[in-house]
C-alpha cells in the first residue's frame, strides 16, 4: 500500500507509514524457526498501528456542549466533535485481500471480474487504511467508480458489451453515470448498521442478476449474481435462500439489515465467504436443476451464510474464546431451517453422520473454549468448530426440553436477537456466560432441577459437555 496524501479537516497532515512485514525476507525451510520469530515480532510491532498521523496545529478535538451519560449516578462522558480524515492511497499488490480474475493462456474465455478475498481476520488493512479490529464498528458510505461496460479495447465501448456492476456490503442508494466521464459508472452504497471493516466486502464484474425475494416483501431484498455463462444455474442453486431469511426472521427475530446478496465468482479459495449483507461464493457451487446431490450440500453452505448475518455479523463474539458460540449458533440456526425445509428424517440422518465424524475427529483436538485466548481462531480449526459447536448446543437444547423447557433454545435465541436490536447487548458482543444467564432465568418455570442442571458449574468449560454424560 502506497499512501500518497493525508488530510485532516481539509488540511494536509504529516504522517508516517511503516509496514513491519516489508523488511522480512522469505527463507527456505531450514530457517523456519527464525522466520517464525521474525513474523511474530513484526506482527507484535504492527499491533499498535502502522500509520501515524500528526494533527495540524489548527486542528484540535473540540468538546460538544452535551455529554453522554456514563452511569446511573449522573456522571457523563465528554463527547468531541467529529474529525474528518482523508487518506489518498494506491494499492500496488493487493493479492492478499483482493482477487482479480483475468483471461489467461490456460483459460482464455475467463470473464474479467474482481472481489475481496480476505485470507485472515486482519487482512482488511491490505486493501483499505482502517482500524482492523472486529470490535471497532462504524457506519459506511462506499463509492465505486468502474467502467460502464466490459470492453477489450479502452475507449471502444460496444452497446452489446455486458454492463459492469458493483455488489458491495450495505444498500445500493444510487447508480449513475460518472459526471465527467460517460464511459464510467458510479455506485453508491450505504451501510447504516455499524459494522466492522472485517465484514465489509465488494465484487465488481459483468454479473447477471436474479431476484430471489418477491416484489413488495417487507423483510428485505434478496438478490443473487453470477457471471454470464452460469445464469441458467443461478436460480436453481439460490432460490431457497429467501426461504431461509423468512424462516429465521419469523421464528427467531427480524433480519438486522436491509438486503442480502449472493455473488458467485471464479477462483475463490473457499466455498463461501460471508460479509455484511453479502456472501461471496465459488461458482463451483452452481448446479442445474437436474443435479440432486450437490443441492443438499449447497443448502447447508448457503443457509449458514444467511444465518451468519444474525450471529457472526450483527452479533459477534465478546472475546476470541467465545468464537465457538458464534459459529455454533449460526450453524444451529441453519440446521433448524434445513430441518424445516428437508424434513426431520434428513435432519436426524445428518445429526448421526456429524456425531460419527466428531468421534473420529475429536482425538487430541483443542477444546472449543480456551480461557484467556487473545488471538483469532486458526482457520484450519474452523471446520472442526463448525462441526462440534452446533452439537454442543444441540445437547443444551435437549437438556432444556428434558427438564421442562418445552421450547429449548427457541426461547433463548430470540431474546439475544432482541437485545442486539434494542441496544441492550453492549457492542452487540456475546459471550457464553450470557447464554447460560438467559437459560437460568425464571422464564423456565422456576424449576430448581432445571436451574441446577443449567448451572455453569455443572458443565465442563473446557469440553463444553454436561458432567453427567
Amino acid at each position: 500500500m502506497d499512501i500518497q496524501r493525508v488530510q485532516i479537516q481539509n488540511q494536509d497532515a504529516a504522517f508516517e507509514y511503516a509496514d513491519p512485514m516489508a523488511s522480512l525476507e522469505l527463507l527456505d525451510i531450514h530457517a523456519h524457526a527464525q522466520m517464525k520469530r521474525e513474523l511474530f515480532s513484526a506482527a507484535s510491532q504492527g499491533a499498535e498501528g502502522e500509520l501515524r498521523i500528526t494533527l495540524p496545529d489548527s486542528v484540535r478535538p473540540e468538546p460538544l456542549a452535551s455529554g453522554v451519560p456514563a452511569s446511573e449516578g449522573g456522571a457523563t462522558e465528554e463527547e468531541f466533535a467529529m474529525i474528518t480524515i482523508r487518506i489518498d492511497y494506491v494499492l500496488e499488490d493487493a493479492h492478499e485481500a483482493v482477487q482479480v480474475v483475468r483471461p489467461s493462456a490456460d483459460a482464455p474465455y475467463r470473464v474479467p471480474h474482481m472481489y475481496t478475498r480476505p485470507l485472515g481476520m486482519n487482512s482488511s488493512r491490505c486493501w483499505v487504511p482502517c482500524i482492523d479490529s472486529l470490535w471497532d464498528r462504524c457506519t459506511w458510505e462506499l463509492e465505486f467508480v468502474v467502467p460502464r461496460r466490459l470492453s477489450v479495447d479502452a475507449g471502444d465501448l460496444d452497446d452489446d458489451a455486458p454492463e459492469v456492476f458493483v455488489v458491495s456490503s450495505g444498500e445500493l442508494t444510487e447508480h449513475a453515470v460518472h459526471p465527467h466521464d460517460p464511459d464510467k459508472s458510479v455506485f453508491y452504497y450505504t451501510q447504516q448498521v455499524a459494522t466492522s471493516v472485517q465484514h465489509v466486502a465488494f465484487c465488481a464484474g459483468p454479473f447477471v442478476l436474479a431476484r430471489l425475494s418477491p416484489a413488495g416483501s417487507g423483510t428485505c431484498e434478496a438478490l443473487a449474481f453470477c457471471l454470464p455463462e452460469h445464469e441458467h444455474e443461478l436460480r436453481s442453486t439460490t432460490q431457497f435462500a429467501w426461504q431461509a431469511i423468512e424462516y429465521i426472521s419469523s421464528v427467531y427475530g427480524s433480519y438486522p439489515f436491509g438486503s442480502f446478496k449472493l455473488v458467485f465468482v471464479d477462483g475463490a479459495l473457499v466455498d463461501c465467504h460471508t460479509a455484511s449483507t453479502l456472501a461471496v461464493c465459488s461458482s463451483d457451487l452452481l448446479h442445474p436443476p437436474s443435479v440432486i446431490d450437490q443441492a443438499f450440500e449447497n443448502r447447508h453452505i448457503l443457509s449458514h451464510a444467511v444465518a451468519f448475518q444474525w450471529v457472526g455479523i450483527n452479533i459477534v463474539q465478546k472475546t476470541w474464546a467465545d468464537t465457538w458460540l458464534i459459529h455454533g449458533l449460526s450453524q444451529y440456526l441453519a440446521s433448524m431451517f434445513l430441518r424445516w425445509l428437508l424434513g426431520n428424517n434428513e435432519y436426524r440422518f445428518r445429526m448421526k453422520k456429524d456425531c460419527d465424524r466428531l468421534c473420529l475427529w475429536d482425538i487430541g483436538m483443542p477444546p472449543l473454549y480456551q480461557v484467556g485466548r487473545e488471538e483469532p481462531l486458526d482457520p484450519q480449526l474452523l471446520p472442526f468448530v463448525n462441526l462440534k459447536a452446533p452439537l454442543v448446543l444441540y445437547l443444551l437444547d435437549r437438556r432444556l426440553c428434558k427438564m421442562g423447557a418445552s421450547l429449548g433454545l427457541g426461547r433463548v435465541i430470540p431474546k439475544l436477537f432482541l437485545q442486539a436490536i434494542t441496544g441492550e447487548m453492549t457492542q452487540n458482543a456475546l459471550r457464553h456466560s450470557q447464554l447460560f444467564a438467559h437459560v437460568q432465568e425464571g422464564q423456565w418455570g422456576r424449576s430448581p432441577a432445571l436451574c441446577r442442571s443449567m448451572d455453569q458449574r455443572e458443565w465442563l468449560p473446557a469440553l463444553l459437555v454436561p458432567r453427567d454424560l
